[in-house]
């Protein structure tokens, strides 16, 4: 295991409001604010949104399969904010649920809120933590080395 040791610097928490694409905004925040390596906590609901629901079949590199909604549900997420070539990558899970009809995945592309989506920032300083492309996996990832 592969691990840097980093402290807890600011504390951001904001509020993704209704229509607005909670993963370009948390993106936006992370710009503006010069956050390279983030804990993202989110807790509120989505209009619609595509979350990787898993690999078609265990293979490298995965292929995804996709799980799309547009019926509004509850949202419960947990993600990285982590830059790769001074950009920072939100890496998003979270379960997106309706009744008894609840999705877990990867969540990408879009993500639009239903009514609001509440954000905690917790910026990470201090470790070498990095996103670097591994094509063997086809994505970019968690990378300590400089």
């Amino acid at each position: 295991m592969q691990y840097s040791v980093g402290s807890v610097g600011r504390v951001f928490m904001a509020r993704a409001d209704h229509g607005a694409n909670v993963l370009a905004e948390i993106k936006n925040l992370a710009v503006k604010e010069g956050i390279r390596t983030a804990v993202v906590f989110l807790v509120g609901a989505l209009e619609k949104a595509s979350l990787v629901t898993g690999p078609k079949e265990c293979t490298l590199p995965p292929e995804p399969n996709w799980s799309r909604f547009s019926d509004g549900r509850e949202l419960l997420g947990l993600g990285t904010i982590i830059s790769k070539d001074d950009e920072p990558l939100v890496h998003l899970h979270g379960s997106a649920g309706k009744d008894e009809h609840t999705l877990t995945g990867c969540v990408r592309e879009e993500a639009f809120t239903y009514l609001v989506t509440e954000v905690v920032i917790l910026e990470v300083t201090g470790t070498a933590a990095v996103r670097r492309y591994m094509a063997e996996f086809g994505l970019n990832i968690l990378d300590f080395t400089e």
